[in-house]
């Protein structure tokens, strides 16, 4: 993947932790809210990251000036909103990645017939008792 959009990416999760781990990869980092927008700014200042970038905008009015391979959101909306709202700025061989906390069962069931899940990934974080999904979707005919 060489250029990844973090949707609806609040405090910087998970982009940041993402673009640390994978700095040949350039980020995006895009967020309705202002004031989580400038906090994101900082910590990329503070962290030296040269790979991200950070867009105050809605998914679905904003212009990027190229698509993305990968577009992964956690916590932004439900599968069908996610793919629907942001499936324009990913290129035809790219993929969606929705982190879930639980098993989107009916989310799943309610994708758009253009949309098929071709993994689920169960999380298991840290020294948190939960169980966590991981979903990828990708566009098809």
């Amino acid at each position: 993947v060489k250029r990844c959009l973090d949707v609806g990416s609040g405090g910087g999760l998970p982009g940041i932790p993402l673009a640390i781990l994978k700095p040949d990869t350039h980020f995006t980092l895009l967020d309705t809210n202002g004031k989580k927008t400038r906090f994101i700014q900082q910590a990329i200042i503070q962290l030296r990251l040269e790979n991200v970038v950070v867009a105050h905008a809605r998914v679905e009015k904003w212009s990027p000036a190229e698509p993305f391979d990968a577009i992964i959101s956690r916590a932004f909306a439900s599968l069908n909103d996610f793919v629907s709202l942001s499936h324009q700025h990913l290129t035809t061989d790219g993929r969606f990645y929705a982190m879930k906390g639980q098993r989107p069962s009916e989310e799943m069931k309610a994708l758009p017939a253009n949309m098929k899940i071709v993994a689920e990934h169960e999380l298991h974080v840290p020294r948190l008792d939960a169980t966590r999904y991981l979903i990828e979707i990708i566009p098809h005919e």
